[in-house]
């Protein structure tokens, strides 16, 4: 491992426990707005400090494919 990132997640209970990636709801979703959305992308960020940068989009592949290994017994 060469670095650590977070990504703040978010579970809309009112659609139904939708798990939202925060960056990918800034605008909103159909129950929470906006300002809801930032409020809890704040909290997060407190919560989580300097020790290691947000990610707002996924990490590129470094490495090739994993292997599917079947499982035995």
């Amino acid at each position: 491992m060469t670095a650590v990132g977070w990504t703040g997640v978010t579970v809309d209970r009112g659609a139904g426990h939708r798990v939202h990636a925060l960056p990918d709801v800034t605008a909103g979703t159909a129950t929470l707005d906006a300002a809801e959305v930032a409020a809890r992308a704040a909290r997060v960020a407190d919560a989580v400090g300097a020790e290691a940068p947000g990610r707002t989009s996924p990490p590129e592949p470094t490495g090739p494919p994993p292997q599917v290994v079947a499982r035995t017994g």
